[in-house]
């Protein structure tokens, strides 16, 4: 009977992690852009989350973008 419980909550726990929200923003136009803050429902795909987001970043910055800390930065 303790399996149930513990299956539970490492479900729950794994299902509760994300990777960072980033915000891009272009500084002539404004217009801000978000890359990140995917739910990852198994460890394995956090590998693939942070290079997509790494790839999202770099396309952003190779437009003209700058990281900010929020979006109304």
């Amino acid at each position: 009977m303790r399996i149930l419980p513990l299956a539970s909550l490492l479900l729950l726990s794994l299902a509760a992690c994300s990777t960072e929200k980033i915000y891009m923003k272009n500084e002539s136009t404004g217009a801000i852009a978000k890359c990140g803050g995917h739910s990852m429902a198994f460890p394995i795909y956090a590998t693939v989350a942070s290079a997509h987001d790494h790839d999202c970043v770099q396309d952003y910055k190779d437009q003209g973008y700058v990281r900010v800390q929020s979006p109304k930065s």
